[in-house]
């Protein structure tokens, strides 16, 4: 009876109901002439009374409570709220990508008019382009590959009014290094500027700045270069300074050393197209690809019609892709990379498959030698018959090893040091263009997009992945991003680790259905040492939002011999003891530890993260920001070891978890109410209708948050039930708008019929 009472009453009602099934199918079978036996050779009308009888009783009985969860519904509190804003700001509760067309400028037509120094950047003009080039030759079973430079990808915009200045009042290096020197900068401008109005000469002012550089080994002075906006960033600044020249040296970095992608990746709804790249000028230099575009007979470019465009070219090439990979499943899903930038495309069209929602995970998978079937097969190809991607995963491993041996590793990220704070750490150096953080509209719209397209890359190859530390804590609460997160954390087997470098390291991947953002891929050089090492290098790989800087942490997890954290100690003993095994592993010395965690399947990654085997795998789905996601089968366990207290405590960082809106608030939101415990309804929606951003988020995410909190009801009262929950509701699609139409709005550039491509001469 005590069993009973504790059962769910949906358990009770499926029980009940199988007991009625098993019942109707007894006497359905002995109502039957011929023995239960030979049902399956003997008249078809008895096995049509057997199903029909199973197909009644079922249809009559819930078996299913994914349906009747399917949230559309808002609270009442938002919709009153709602109810009251302004009707000019709806476009805000609108998440689909307008893709509006683009005017192509006049001088790619009218050779009369000159070319310019530099073409503003548009995502839509640049993708209509290159993505209609790119099905063209799909169309023509040409494998082309497309020019790269930096300034066409990211919006290097900043650096226009210093290239267009002349020459002996463009910046140096020493206007560049700190806030102090680009102030005076700044101020000689303008003296030069009150200069030319007074018809005066300010040859003090330009002596002054031929005075020799202070002594800059990352930043060389670019004299006599047109293109140039006066100085060359060539390697990461280690010096801190404010977030305003942190960006001018990302930005004169990308104009000019910074390499190339080895590929792009572009990622349909159901396949991919992988792109070679050869170094080329940007389009406004080289006028040859707009001119074919336009023999289309427009002078507008059509970013969503050349999205279907190669879209229907990759599925009228599936047959021919799948041939090509002897009809092997795995190598279709997983493109062998082609990497000269001469052969550049290779096609994948898929049929839609769901993610099982049980992924299994071996051990083989975690062992640290596991790479050298990978290691040995591309070695043992001759070295003039390697692709660059395999000439680089050989060096990389061999240098590996070498620092291994010699304890000397140096660190292989850098990020941005800002004067005053340590935010920066959070940004890559090479992309950083402000701090995301005093926008919390847009740096949502980041990191959504971001954890969408890495889940959605690593579906479509077969890299397994699933959220970790801060992602997975932040998941459990509402299926969302902390809103004080500036970064994201996932984990994925040593194994995948290594296949993934091997294909895909430092490619640039494009979500064509997400957004118009692209992300590098960027795999350190030293992913054989597992240990925390000197501890610079805990990070094996990072997906790095090229627009921001802001990025996904990836860590391999493999089973070693490292020193656990400190954190783990409890999680160890327990383990040990449920194990059975003799002793503490308190006991356990360093030459045993590998001996030890091989008996306890215990994995870690190289900062001294520790889960067992059995609290991984299989990973179960879920569903995070809108999209499927994996997360370890323990995952309770697993945030307890990590985060005291983080499953149960509603506070932090100024922010206030309210369950009746299923969102993280900021406290100053309810400063003037007495008693946060015990919010009324009409103070909710009060609240709600003083601040927009507050309604806003909860729009945006009200079907999410709320199949997430029905999500965690099932995993503790029925697996069953979560497992049809969430396979039933993958499609809630993107919750953010795209960061640059989102821009463009606020500025209200989107009225106008089709868009204009600024020109700098």
């Amino acid at each position: 009876m005590s069993h009973l009472k504790a059962m769910s009453r949906s358990k009770l009602t499926r029980a009940i109901a199988l007991l009625l099934v098993l019942y109707f199918a007894f006497v359905s079978l002995h109502t039957i002439d011929s023995p239960i036996d030979s049902i399956e050779s003997t008249s078809l009308p008895h096995r049509n009374t057997f199903s029909a009888v199973i197909a009644a009783f079922a249809s009559a009985v819930t078996w299913d409570v994914a349906q009747e969860l399917l949230p559309p519904d808002l609270s009442p509190e938002i919709e009153m709220a709602m109810e009251t804003t302004d009707r000019a700001e709806s476009w805000k509760y609108d998440f689909s990508r307008e893709g509006r067309r683009v005017q192509i400028p006049e001088f790619y037509y009218d050779f009369t008019q000159p070319s310019p120094r530099v073409q503003s950047y548009d995502p839509r003009f640049l993708w209509g382009i290159y993505l209609r080039h790119i099905t063209n030759q799909l169309e023509t079973h040409a494998p082309p590959s497309i020019p790269f430079v930096w300034s066409e990808w990211v919006d290097l915009s900043p650096l226009d009014e210093f290239i267009t200045l002349p020459e002996d009042q463009k910046p140096t290096c020493g206007d560049v290094k700190d806030k102090a020197e680009f102030v005076d900068y700044r101020k000689m401008l303008a003296r030069v500027e009150e200069a030319k109005h007074d018809g005066t000469e300010s040859e003090t002012d330009r002596k002054a700045r031929l005075i020799e550089e202070f002594r800059m080994p990352y930043c060389v002075n670019t004299f006599g270069e047109p293109s140039s906006p006066g100085f060359q960033i060539v390697e990461p600044t280690l010096e801190t300074s404010t977030a305003r020249i942190k960006a001018l040296h990302a930005m004169s970095y990308l104009l000019g050393p910074a390499p190339a992608p080895e590929l792009i990746v572009f990622l349909l709804r159901n396949g991919a197209v992988v792109v070679g790249l050869e170094k080329g000028n940007p389009l406004h230099v080289n006028h040859t690809l707009v001119e074919l575009y336009m023999e289309l007979g427009t002078t507008v470019v059509d970013v969503k019609a050349d999205i279907e465009a190669l879209r229907k070219a990759v599925k009228g090439g599936k047959a021919l892709a799948k041939r090509k990979n002897s009809g092997n499943q795995a190598e279709t899903r997983r493109a062998e990379p082609r990497g000269t930038g001469q052969e550049a495309v290779e096609k994948i069209d898929l049929e839609a498959a769901l993610l099982p929602y049980m992924h299994p995970l071996s051990i083989s998978s975690f062992l640290e030698d596991c790479y050298l079937p990978l290691f040995s097969f591309v070695a043992a190809k001759p070295p003039h018959t390697r692709t660059p991607l395999e000439r680089n995963y050989i060096d990389s491993i061999e240098k590996s090893i070498e620092a291994k041996a010699t304890e000397q590793i140096p660190k292989y990220f850098s990020e941005t040091p800002l004067t005053g704070t340590t935010i920066g750490a959070h940004y890559d150096w090479r992309f950083f263009s402000g701090l995301t953080h005093q926008n919390l509209a847009e740096q949502r719209i980041v990191l959504h997009h971001m954890l969408r397209t890495w889940l959605k890359f690593t579906g479509e190859f077969g890299f397994t992945t699933w959220l970790a530390h801060g992602s997975l804590l932040s998941w459990y609460w509402n299926g969302l991003s902390f809103p004080w997160d500036n970064d994201m954390d996932v984990q994925m087997s040593l194994e995948a680790l290594h296949a993934m470098t091997l294909q895909f390291n430092q490619s640039l991947v494009v979500g064509l259905d997400e957004s118009y953002d692209n992300y590098l891929l960027d795999v350190g050089t030293y992913i054989t040492e597992r240990s925390p090492g000197n501890g610079k290098n805990s990070i094996d790989a990072r997906f790095i939002h090229t627009g921001t800087g802001l990025y996904i942490d990836i860590t391999g997890i493999a089973l070693t011999s490292a020193t656990p954290g400190l954190l783990y100690t409890k999680y160890l003993e327990d383990q040990w003891v449920e194990l059975g095994l003799p002793g503490s592993y308190a006991e356990v010395v360093p030459e045993q530890r590998l001996d030890a965690h091989t008996k306890m399947n215990m994995l870690n990654d190289r900062k001294g993260h520790c889960i067992a085997l059995e609290h991984l795998t299989p990973l179960r789905q879920t569903i995070v920001e809108g999209t499927p996601a994996y997360i370890p089968r323990g995952f309770q366990r697993v945030l307890e070891n990590e985060y005291m207290g983080g499953l149960t405590r509603k506070e932090f960082d100024n922010y206030v978890y309210m369950p009746q809106l299923r969102n993280w608030i900021s406290r100053k939101a309810f400063d003037w109410y007495p008693d946060m415990d015990e919010l009324s309804d009409e103070a909710i929606r009060v609240m709600l209708q003083e601040n927009v951003e507050i309604l806003d988020e909860m729009y945006a995410t009200h079907v999410l948050t709320r199949l997430h909190e029905h999500e965690m009801k099932e995993l503790t009262e029925d697996e069953w039930g979560s497992e049809k929950l969430i396979g039933t509701n993958q499609g809630i699609g993107s919750m953010r708008h795209d960061l640059f139409e989102y821009r463009e709005r606020l500025a209200g550039k989107d009225e106008e019929r089709a868009a204009e491509v600024r020109l700098v001469y």
